[in-house]
């Protein structure tokens, strides 16, 4: 065989060795290229969602959430998972190892998973949902799955409800806007925030339940089923408007005791209303007088 022609079988051998190396060089970095990296988990204070790296040269994605106790996959078309798509399959408060792959044509065509990133299950509850009844000026809204109680704001106020419903009588008369929060008690299940609901509330106040007056001490006493910022003592024929005023809570609502020393000069017929306000806290009724 002459020189040249072993040169040219060697240089052959050597050419199709250097492709091959080539070809499995290419593989292997073009397959660690397309490796998922870490699943982000989103948070956005109401829901949370689960990200892998998007790309187009795959058909879909694959989510495996394993724990001490469980593990499972998800198949999806986005790349963006929403927790309520698995929720079912989790078990709330237990330690999870995220990781993702994509998906190939087939089984055999699907890369290998992303590096796991840890993440304790939890989830928010339920959004409420308010409504407003205006013939009872009561708010309401359906009750919330795992939620041990509410906080009703209002006006930098926080009321906090075991039920489902808030009184507008129990305050004053004006143009609020509304919120809910629904909370647990469990740690693995964090509140939720309805939509604000914006208010007209016309607050017509109820006659008064009882007025007393005693002609020795000067004491007018009042019983009212709700707070009021300010009465009309009536004195026969004049009236004056009394503010200020410090409001005994008791079973049966709200207990007024006002010293009437500085305007009683013997006039014989007492009584009490309460005072109009504004166009929001309004009072059209009767005067009590006492008994």
């Amino acid at each position: 065989m002459s020189k040249k022609k072993l040169l040219s079988i060697i240089f052959g051998a050597l050419s199709g060795v250097l492709a091959i190396t080539a070809i499995v060089l290419a593989f292997l970095l073009n397959y660690d290229q397309v490796l998922p990296k870490k699943i982000q988990i989103i948070d956005d204070g109401q829901q949370i969602f689960f990200k892998s790296d998007y790309n187009e040269n795959y058909h879909g994605y694959r989510f495996k959430f394993t724990s001490s106790t469980q593990s499972f996959t998800f198949d999806s078309q986005s790349n963006l998972l929403a927790l309520d798509d698995i929720v079912s399959q989790l078990s709330i408060g237990e330690n999870y190892q995220l990781s993702s792959c994509f998906l190939g044509d087939n089984e055999g065509g699907n890369t290998a998973y992303s590096e796991e990133v840890s993440w304790k299950a939890y989830n928010y509850l339920s959004k409420p949902e308010l409504t407003f009844n205006h013939s009872q000026n009561v708010i309401s809204w359906q009750a919330i799955e795992k939620a041990d109680y509410y906080k009703v704001y209002y006006d930098d106020q926080i009321i906090k409800q075991e039920g489902c419903t808030f009184d507008l009588n129990q305050i004053n008369g004006g143009n609020y806007t509304f919120t809910v929060v629904a909370v647990s008690d469990n740690v693995n299940f964090h509140s939720s925030k309805s939509s604000p609901l914006d208010v007209v509330f016309i607050k017509n106040f109820k006659p008064l339940t009882t007025v007393t007056f005693d002609r020795t001490t000067f004491e007018l006493t009042i019983l009212a089923e709700e707070s009021l910022k300010s009465i009309n003592a009536y004195l026969d024929e004049q009236t004056f408007t009394i503010e200020n005023l410090m409001p005994i809570k008791i079973e049966e609502g709200y207990l007024y005791n006002i010293n009437l020393k500085g305007i009683y000069q013997g006039q014989t017929k007492i009584g009490a209303s309460a005072a109009t306000i504004d166009s929001y806290n309004r009072y059209n009724g009767k005067i009590t007088y006492e008994d």
